[in-house]
């Protein structure tokens, strides 16, 4: 009995405080943990859509451009484009899409062109700025390596009509880990 009575205790207040220290650093090991989770996840893929053009000829011919950069760390797959929220198909007979890859910046915007076609690659020479690019149509999904840019012409998409002149359109670039939008007035073709 007398042993029991000499043994000491914590006090409420200090047990209190130590279990109120202890649940904080828990949570701070565990907010650490999920803010370098996240923000991993997010810095893998950064891609940066600029020089877009949208021109409406006739009925029959529209042409859409656009430049693709992938500043990000890692290489990034591109899966689709959409205009005007409508898929627009790779290689279709009517609409398609070309494209090039290359590492250098391309200052120059990118022109209007009428004689593209999706039957060869030799046939596709476009000149931009001072250089000449060899654009191929674009076949399936396609990897956009890290610091490379892309530079993209739609042909004939479908839902660009005389109605959208002067309108807004946008044009969204999906990949396997986001979507990025851009948006840009539709103009007459010269």
């Amino acid at each position: 009995m007398k042993l029991l009575r000499k043994s000491k205790a914590l006090g409420t207040p200090v047990a209190n405080l130590i279990i109120l220290v202890v649940v904080v650093m828990l949570s701070a090991v565990v907010t650490t943990f999920a803010i370098s989770v996240t923000g991993n996840q997010a810095q893998k893929e950064s891609l940066y859509l600029t020089k877009c053009n949208v021109w409406y000829k006739n009925s029959t011919y529209s042409l859409v451009s656009l430049v693709i950069v992938n500043n990000g760390p890692t290489d990034v797959i591109l899966s689709k484009i959409t205009i005007k929220g409508q898929d627009c198909p790779w290689n279709s007979t009517e609409t398609y899409m070309l494209y090039n890859k290359t590492k250098n910046i391309v200052m120059a915007n990118m022109p209007y062109v009428e004689n593209v076609t999706n039957k060869g690659d030799e046939a596709n020479k476009i000149k931009i700025g001072d250089a000449e690019f060899t654009f191929k149509v674009a076949g399936d999904d396609f990897v956009l390596q890290s610091g490379w840019t892309m530079l993209v012409y739609v042909v004939k998409p479908a839902n660009i009509m005389i109605y959208d002149l002067g309108t807004p359109v946008r044009i969204t670039v999906a990949t396997a880990q986001g979507v990025y939008c851009i948006e840009t007035n539709v103009k007459a073709a010269s």
